[in-house]
């Protein structure tokens, strides 16, 4: 049986494809946060970044 991927064309896609999902999903928190701002209610997207940057 012919596999249609292989293991380092997966590796490589992996590899490209992450970030735009990681840069989708923060976009789609900022939205989120902008139109429903009580949807984060202890400091939104912005205290989840300093939590991170400061861990």
């Amino acid at each position: 049986m012919h596999r249609f991927w292989n293991e380092r064309q997966l590796w490589l896609l992996a590899i490209f494809v992450a970030p735009l999902f990681f840069l989708a999903s923060s976009a789609l928190i900022s939205l989120v946060e902008f139109f429903t701002p009580s949807a984060m209610e202890s400091g939104g997207w912005a205290q989840v970044e300093a939590s991170v940057s400061a861990g």
